[in-house]
């Protein structure tokens, strides 16, 4: 190098560390970590933050996520974040949380290592598990050994690594399975310290474990060459032997369960019928062929879901059997853990998929972790070795790149099964038909091969036999007498594969017949309306009384369907039903099947029709009765001597129908005897009345009888009996003012009160009493006092628990007698409000709106009424409001409207008891609309942060908001904004890779009009030095330099700063932070607030944030660096951070602390008051 190079170098150099710029750059791209060395980190989002804990004494970290509340929302095992950075060796790692994906994605983004050549495409092993518990997975052998390094292999990868070193550590290696096969001399490292010693050990689960001590912690650069031993899948299973060929030394350690086999699955009855469905094929075939099958069963059967997250409480594996579904951990476990119950020894594996692919490299990132399963395969060449197999149902265009040397397919097997000589699917008993079953896998036919043929319906074998050599079968068959009519469900597979298997249909048609009873017993009468039939039968064949189970029957009633029934496993059935309120008289009562018979297969249920089926049960007849009732009011319900009274009420059948033209006979019962009134004749609906004059001199409680004796023998009779009081009080001359009014005022309640002779009564206490009509009940109740002349007046408040409407009063005494008044009449009523919001504000032609919105009454309950919508004046149509809600869901502004402006309103007309109201609200129309974007700092670097400030403006000038933006950089989306206010302010970090060069930025308005932009540019400046170890020495000396320079330096600054008053203006912010106070924004008015404090001590003391920076940890920076007041800054710091991350609205009183402590700030940092 050059005396001038080196120059320039020392200068650059100089410049770097002088800015406190610090770049680290690497090949990969990833430069790595090790979170368990932070003993208290926090990640933070919007709602949630992670917490980790821990020493650098621990293998790992306890990861705890809490909301913004502080509620507990997920504790992650210790090792995830590691494995991330760089892996460890894990014990168990969790599925992703939903609930934290936003934390977890950069992690997984990063690149762990990188490989080349990128085909074939390899599984990258890191470790393997031979010790279960019943939820995770650990080793129990620790001696290692130097690893065997090789001099060649089939095909030699390349692996880049870059780590992140304590003094001393292990570092596991990617290899390929089984074994780790590392080219001898390949393996390099480059570190940032001293490396004092190396060794490179390997174990028996097959880890390549590369063991490091530093002088110093460091960052390493490692790579190194691996090849594979090949593996002849074909081979390996075609000399495959069963699992007792095993060596005991791998049996002993591989056929591990977290308790004896009979106990373990005694308690896990889900895996239990697992292992009983496969344990007769794995005790005659080989572990090769076992293997495949139950890899088969999982890969078909269950849902690979990286999100499923294991509840605990129950073992693992029958947890993932019973919910279906699981990440490739839990695949990986359940399979391992099967074959093991089925005496195959297997081991759980922990690595990575084959990764991205970019040109002849590919690179692993976080989220290709993965699990898969070695089983050991012993074989009758004596080639015994592990085999890799992978359960996880994943993309063919992973499956399709891997190497021949792992079983990650499923084998492919195709079986037909066809009914010949069938027109139909229906056949009578004693029809022959022939099944016709045809057997390939992935090579062809499969001949000589048992099948067998079941009857799915009645359980039951209907043949065995042996493919031919085009692997067909045929066998002809018949049903007879014995079999049950309806679909039978034929099934047929290989004896050896009994998970291979397909399925046809088959109906038998036959007659059926049906008995029906009918409680109650015919010919009794049954009340329509209330009480209840009951029908009970059975359906069987009619050939062998079999019953026909779980059919629909029609029940029929006057030749009309009214409703189902279902039959049960024996063929009863048993329906009950109100006879309707329409008819009278004698009905009949049948029940139909329709021999369409429903049977349930492969999850669904189905329908085929045996048409021979059909048939009706016998015809049952019943008699139909409708009752009445009578009701009978007293316009009075105490009176005196000579006064008229009014008996009246309605005749209605039990619809509530009006009996007309019916008599209706009037008793009088007293003391005395009873004595028949008058007989009247009910109205046209039902009604009735006679007006009756109480005779002299009589006195006390009476009753009123109304008797209907009804002469149709389908119509039943009823009466009614209202008790009278007859004393010597009356009350005359009640009246009410005003007779309407609304809730809360006054109406004024006057009487007089005499006795027979109508002298008046001084000094009584008269009962008010107030009922609602709708329904008749008693709503309020109050007194009054007659004065020396009889009177009694009341002023009386309606109270608001009044509902709208019509309120009888009347006036009661109880001494000596109960003495009532006639009834007179108050209405109550309410004023209404209407109140909506329409969206967006602004709109174009063409484009909808919505509106929601309430009626309320003047005590703001929500009523159900009929609204009117006006656009301009114009009604467009009504709306119905339910307790107060109505909403317009989506309405179109014309494509033609050329006005500024659109105005909406909501109107009520107002009813009986409710006034009218209405809301008018306006929307701003335009037709064109234009984007403008300002860009704060315009000259950043990658990972510093910047702010746009977004601003839309139609073609009349004004600011649009309530609509939405889409934000370009380069033409490609950054995200889409709601614009909430006129201005909006939106923060982005420039993420590390980005180059060195102009970026457009630029906003388009989701519109169907015109929408055009105002760009801004922002320029993106990359500082980087890429370091070789000849600058190393220079770089020691320079740095003493600079520290020394650098403490001279702050340290004057420090006392310039503190004299110093900045000269910036800001009064346009200043303006804008005082219209967000004065809108009520008190979020935005504290985030606008600690900007502009940043911009401030940014100019005076030269410290801006930095972007990994919390705002806390800024402030605390800071004030350790200036003479700034601490407690105003930290007071305004908890409150941004309370507006920022909790969930709690911020008080008036601590927007009112954090402008006294702004004011304080501002005065300091520019020398001028606020």
């Amino acid at each position: 190098m050059s005396s001038t190079s080196k120059l320039s170098a020392l200068l650059l150099l100089a410049l770097i560390i002088g800015s406190s710029i610090y770049l680290y750059l690497n090949q990969s791209g990833f430069l790595g970590y090790n979170i368990s060395q932070i003993p208290y980190e926090e990640i933070k989002t919007q709602d949630t933050r992670i917490v980790f804990s821990g020493s650098n004494t621990e293998t790992g970290f306890d990861p705890y996520a809490w909301g913004d509340m502080g509620e507990f929302l997920a504790n992650l095992s210790y090792g995830f974040y590691d494995m991330l950075a760089y892996p460890s060796d894990l014990p168990f790692t969790p599925p992703i949380n939903p609930l934290l994906a936003p934390l977890y994605l950069p992690l997984m983004q990063a690149i762990l290592f990188n490989v080349t050549p990128a085909n074939p495409a390899r599984y990258w092993k890191m470790t393997a598990y031979d010790e279960y518990s019943g939820e995770s997975w650990a080793k129990t052998i620790s001696s290692t050994q130097p690893l065997n390094q090789v001099t060649e292999g089939p095909l030699i990868y390349q692996v880049n690594i870059n780590i992140t070193n304590q003094l001393r550590g292990e570092t596991l290696l990617p290899v390929i399975s089984p074994e780790p096969l590392i080219i001898n001399g390949s393996l390099n490292i480059a570190t940032s310290s001293d490396l004092i010693s190396q060794s490179l050990r390997s174990d028996a689960y097959g880890s390549a474990i590369l063991s490091l001590t530093f002088s110093a912690p460091s960052y390493s650069s490692i790579s190194y060459q691996v090849t594979f031993t090949p593996i002849d899948l074909a081979s390996m299973q075609a000399n495959s032997l069963p699992p007792s060929y095993t060596d005991e030394e791998i049996r002993a350690v591989y056929l591990q369960l977290p308790s004896p086999q009979s106990i373990y699955l005694e308690s896990n009855s889900r895996l239990a019928a697992v292992i009983e469905m496969f344990r007769s094929y794995a005790e005659s075939n080989s572990v090769y062929d076992t293997a495949v099958h139950v890899l088969s069963y999982l890969s078909g059967n269950y849902v690979f879901d990286p999100f499923a997250s294991y509840p605990g409480g129950l073992d693992r594996v029958e947890w993932f059997l019973e919910s279906g579904r699981g990440t490739s951990f839990d695949f990986a476990t359940a399979y391992a853990i099967i074959l093991r119950c089925l005496n195959i020894s297997s081991r759980l594996v922990y690595g990575f998929l084959p990764g991205e692919q970019i040109g002849d490299t590919r690179v692993i990132r976080g989220w290709n972790v993965h699990f898969w399963v070695e089983v050991f395969n012993p074989t009758s060449t004596g080639e015994d070795n592990w085999i890799q197999f992978d359960p996880t149902p994943l993309p063919g265009d992973i499956t399709d790149i891997v190497g021949a040397d792992s079983q990650i397919g499923d084998v492919e097997y195709n079986l037909i099964l066809n009914v010949q000589n069938q027109s139909s699917w229906t056949t009578a008993r004693g029809d022959i038909f022939e099944l016709e079953v045809f057997l390939t896998n992935n090579t062809g036919p499969m001949g000589n091969t048992s099948i067998e043929v079941y009857d799915l319906t009645e359980n039951t074998l209907i043949t065995m036999g042996l493919t031919n050599q085009n692997g067909l079968f045929t066998y002809q068959y018949s049903y007879n007498s014995a079999n049950r009519i309806g679909p039978h469900i034929i099934y047929a597979f290989p004896s050896s594969l009994p998970l291979i298997r397909n399925y046809t249909l088959i109906i038998v048609d036959g007659l059926t017949q049906i008995s029906l009873e009918v409680s109650p017993n015919p010919p009794e009468n049954v009340t329509r309306g209330r009480e209840r039939v009951t029908l009970t039968g059975r359906i069987i064949d009619d050939l062998n009384n079999q019953p026909i189970p779980n059919q629909y029957l029609s029940i029929i009633f006057n030749g009309v369907e009214i409703g189902r029934a279902v039959t049960d496993n024996s063929g009863y059935f048993n329906y009950t039903f109100t006879p309707p309120l329409t008819s009278i008289g004698e009905a009949t009562l049948r029940v139909y099947f329709n021999g369409v018979f429903q049977y349930y297969f492969n999850g669904q249920i189905l329908q085929a029709l045996a048409p021979s089926a059909e048939s009706y049960s016998d015809e049952e007849t019943i008699i139909i009765v409708a009752s009445t009732t009578l009701t009978t009011e007293l316009n009075r319900t105490a009176v005196a001597p000579g006064d008229w009274i009014r008996i009246s009420g309605y005749l209605t059948f039990d619809n509530r129908s009006g009996y007309a033209a019916q008599p209706v006979s009037i008793y009088w019962a007293n003391s005395s005897g009873t004595f028949m009134l008058n007989v009247v004749l009910t109205e046209y609906n039902g009604f009735y009345y006679y007006d009756y004059r109480i005779p002299a001199g009589i006195y006390g409680e009476a009753k009123i009888f109304s008797v209907f004796t009804s002469t149709n023998p389908y119509v039943l009779s009823s009466f009614t009996d209202p008790t009278l009081y007859i004393g010597e009080e009356k009350i005359t001359m009640l009246s009410c003012s005003p007779s309407s009014l609304r809730r809360n005022e006054y109406t004024s309640i006057t009487g007089l009160l005499t006795n027979s002779s109508d002298s008046p009564l001084p000094g009584r206490t008269v009962i008010i009493n107030f009922y609602s009509t709708n329904p008749v009940r008693l709503t309020a109740s109050t007194t009054a006092v007659t004065n020396e002349t009889g009177w009694f007046s009341l002023n009386y408040l309606i109270p608001v628990s009044f509902q709208p409407g019509t309120y009888i009063i009347n006036c009661s005494t109880t001494s000596p007698l109960v003495v009532a008044s006639e009834y007179i009449y108050l209405n109550v009523t309410s004023s209404t409000r209407v109140q909506f919001e329409a969206h967006p504000l602004f709109i174009a032609p063409g484009e909808n709106f919505s509106i929601t919105g309430l009626i309320l009454d003047d005590q703001g309950a929500g009523l159900t009424v009929n609204l009117y919508f006006y656009v301009n004046s114009v009604l467009q149509y009504n709306l119905s409001a339910i307790n107060g809600f109505f909403q317009v869901i989506t309405h179109t502004l014309p494509l033609g409207y050329s006005h500024n402006s659109v105005n909406l309103t909501i109107q009520f007309t107002g009813s009986s008891f409710y006034t009218g109201s209405n809301h008018t609200q306006q929307l701003m129309v335009f037709t064109s609309v234009i984007v403008y974007i300002s860009v704060d700092p315009s000259l950043c670097s990658p990972g510093q942060g910047v702010e746009f400030n977004v601003t839309a403006v139609d073609n009349y000038g004004r600011r649009v908001y309530d609509r939405t933006v889409n934000l370009f950089l380069n033409n490609t989306l950054l995200t889409t904004l709601y614009l909430d206010t006129p201005i909006k302010l939106v923060e982005w970090v420039i993420p590390e890779n980005t180059p060195n060069g102009p970026i457009t930025v630029y906003g388009v308005l989701e519109t169907n009009v015109n929408s055009s932009y105002s760009p801004a540019t922002l320029t993106v400046q990359v500082v980087g030095l890429q370091l070789t170890s000849e600058y190393i020495i220079i770089i020691v000396a320079v740095v003493v330099i600079i520290c020394v320079s650098l403490i001279y330096f702050v340290v004057k600054r420090r006392v310039k700063a503190s004299r110093k008053t900045v000269e910036l203006d800001i009064s346009g912010q200043i303006t804008r932070l005082q219209q967000y106070i004065r809108e009520g924004k008190s979020r935005e008015s504290l985030l606008f607030m600690f900007n502009l404090l940043e911009q401030l001590i940014s100019r005076k003391y030269n410290l801006k944030k930095a972007s990994y920076q919390t705002i806390r940890e800024y402030a605390e920076h800071v004030t350790g660096k200036t003479d700034i007041n601490s407690k105003a800054l930290y007071d305004i710091v908890g409150l941004v951070e309370k507006a920022k991350y909790s969930k709690l609205d911020i008080a008036e009183n601590d927007l009112a602390q954090a402008m006294a402590d702004f004011k304080l700030l501002y005065t300091q940092l520019t020398g001028v008051e606020f």
